[in-house]
């Protein structure tokens, strides 16, 4: 945790002298409309470390994806999740529905079953495209992304193994 302990800012919020607690988690701004693709990625040492680490695990699931028979490890909320929190911690803070289909790994149709139970379990939302009203993007909702910054920040030593 000696990486979280300078002062980092994130969506508006000041985080000094170590983690912060559920209560104070990354303040994610509403966002709706035509606002899900602007604003600048967060910004801070220790968001820049968490944007390699999520890197790092999907480079990971993907080479093991390479190695062992199709579907083996698929766990395609968590690879899901992994992509939305990555989009938006870089800025981008939506992804279609075919892209996160895509990086899920698995047939369209449990990609697309298991984006729903994200939005169930009310950790993402769809939010449609304001330029081509065939296109659908998904977010991580606040909760989502509260949920996964926790965890992200809380994982540790064990975080490389996921």
């Amino acid at each position: 945790m000696e990486h979280f302990a300078q002062a980092t800012k994130v969506h508006g919020s000041t985080f000094s002298g170590g983690a912060p607690g559920p209560e104070m988690l990354f303040q994610m701004p509403s966002i709706t409309g035509t606002e899900l693709n602007m604003g600048p990625p967060v910004q801070g040492p220790a968001t820049r470390s968490i944007v390699g680490q999520v890197k790092a695990i999907l480079e990971a699931r993907r080479r093991r994806d390479r190695l062992f028979e199709a579907g083996l490890f698929a766990d395609p909320a968590w690879d899901m999740l992994l992509e939305l929190y990555l989009a938006e911690l870089v800025g981008k803070r939506r992804l279609s529905v075919g892209c996160l289909c895509q990086s899920a790994a698995v047939p369209a149709t449990t990609a697309l079953r298991w984006i729903r139970c994200l939005e169930e379990k009310g950790l993402a939302q769809r939010a449609p495209d304001p330029v081509d009203a065939r296109r659908v993007f998904i977010t991580l909702s606040d909760a989502g992304f509260e949920a996964m910054s926790l965890f992200m920040l809380t994982a540790g030593p064990s975080l490389p193994l996921i």
